[in-house]
């Protein structure tokens, strides 16, 4: 992560989601998975940049993917970041709250 490598960033989101719970509760460790994905999608890594939908809907539809660019933890962590549905509440625009 310290290189800004994408995959560092991906994998460790992988890390914080398997030991996470323990440590940070469900609704910081949703948080910081997002973050950590989002790092990792503007460090340029495939998976990621497909599931920056779930960033803002976890459950927003995703496109299909061809292949996994990380197929260990990819699956994973799509799983993880719709279970975030169940504890954050949706994520909303103000400009569709005033629009």
């Amino acid at each position: 992560m310290e290189a800004d490598h994408p995959g560092g960033w991906f994998r460790f989101a992988v890390t914080v989601h398997r030991r996470g719970p323990c440590v940070l509760g469900d609704e910081a460790l949703y948080l910081c998975l997002r973050y950590l994905v989002q790092a990792a999608a503007e460090f340029g890594h495939g998976d990621a940049q497909l599931m920056r939908p779930l960033l803002r809907n976890a459950s927003a539809p995703l496109v299909p993917f061809a292949t996994w660019e990380d197929p260990d933890y990819g699956p994973e962590l799509v799983a993880a970041l719709r279970a975030s549905l169940d504890v954050l509440p949706l994520h909303y625009d103000k400009e569709e709250e005033t629009g």
